[in-house]
């Protein structure tokens, strides 16, 4: 390992240290806490926090993306149709020109847009050789289930 020498800010130094402390005290709060019944089924924060902070982005999206309160059109209102009776909820989209036509959806916040991806797990190899593809799939997200369930 090479040695080198690093000038670094002394706030930014500071705040690192800082951060790094309060986290670890935060850990071995929680680690003491795990066997408690009471607190245990709280302990797994991290969906909940994924849940918070999309509910805190989509409050502020119309300030930013005007579009995002803008009402469907018929046609969006169909495709979104298309997409909730996919098999398991998921429809494919190979084409270019498609996924430009959904990515009005998703600007809406009505779906959300994967990239496919063709894999393998090989015998004796610890992870799987994933690629990507040229296929696209799109879902609904709880605001586009929202849209669906609003006469139209």
């Amino acid at each position: 390992m090479t040695k080198a020498t690093v000038t670094v800010d002394l706030a930014d130094l500071e705040t690192l240290v800082f951060a790094t402390a309060a986290i670890k005290a935060i850990e071995g709060a929680l680690a003491g806490r795990k066997n408690d019944p009471f607190v245990k089924k709280h302990l797994d924060y991290t969906a909940a926090n994924d849940r918070l902070a999309t509910a805190m982005r989509n409050a502020t999206r119309p300030e930013a993306y005007p579009e995002w309160d803008e009402a469907l059109t018929s046609e969006e209102y169909l495709a979104l149709r298309r997409v909730e009776k996919a098999d398991q909820g998921v429809l494919a989209i190979g084409f270019r020109s498609k996924r430009d036509y959904f990515d009005g959806l998703s600007s809406k916040g009505c779906v959300i847009i994967g990239t496919a991806i063709d894999g393998y797990v090989w015998a004796g190899e610890n992870t799987p050789d994933i690629r990507p593809t040229s296929r696209f799939a799109v879902k609904l997200t709880p605001r586009g289930k929202d849209k669906l369930a609003t006469p139209k």
